[in-house]
């Protein structure tokens, strides 16, 4: 297949090897290249689909497929990211996804909203808590990305009192 870095994918596999070795993901090493190619695409579509309009920045070309690179984005340090660089961050979320895409379903359809609260076994009942996601949640990508997206679930709410 032959994955295009910035028309496929964040990472190449390459880099997505160097990061998954790195980090002890020891499944990613015994994956094909093809499979590792698809579980690219597929973490780079989650983060497009998950994170779209609440990327920091603008788009650098009205012509590019992906939302990445963008112009006028700082990381977390304050420092100017290259207007023709993905940060690291990004790199580390889509092979750190690419990797769970591997066992799981990272973009798996969902049958019914909210968290499961209770389960009967006799007769099949279930019962939803309202409210809540149910997607599954990866903290860590959540965590790289904060500092790269808008209105992240993961940063803090003030409350007044």
């Amino acid at each position: 297949m032959a994955i295009v870095v910035g028309t496929d994918s964040f990472v190449s596999v390459a880099d997505a090897d160097t990061y998954n070795t790195v980090h002890g993901n020891a499944g990613w090493a015994t994956a094909t290249e093809a499979n590792k190619e698809i579980a690219l695409v597929q973490a780079t579509q989650y983060l497009t689909s998950k994170y779209d309009g609440r990327w920091v920045g603008y788009i650098t070309s009205i012509s590019q497929v992906l939302p990445w690179p963008r112009s006028g984005v700082l990381d977390q340090e304050g420092r100017t990211v290259a207007s023709d660089a993905y940060p690291l961050a990004l790199t580390d979320a889509t092979s750190e996804l690419a990797f769970k895409a591997l066992t799981e379903t990272i973009n798996a359809d969902v049958g019914k909203g909210g968290q499961e609260i209770r389960k009967k076994v006799g007769s099949i009942e279930k019962e939803w808590m309202p409210g809540t996601s149910p997607y599954k949640k990866y903290t860590l990508v959540d965590r790289l990305l904060a500092g790269f997206i808008t209105g992240d679930s993961t940063s803090a709410t003030l409350i007044r009192r």
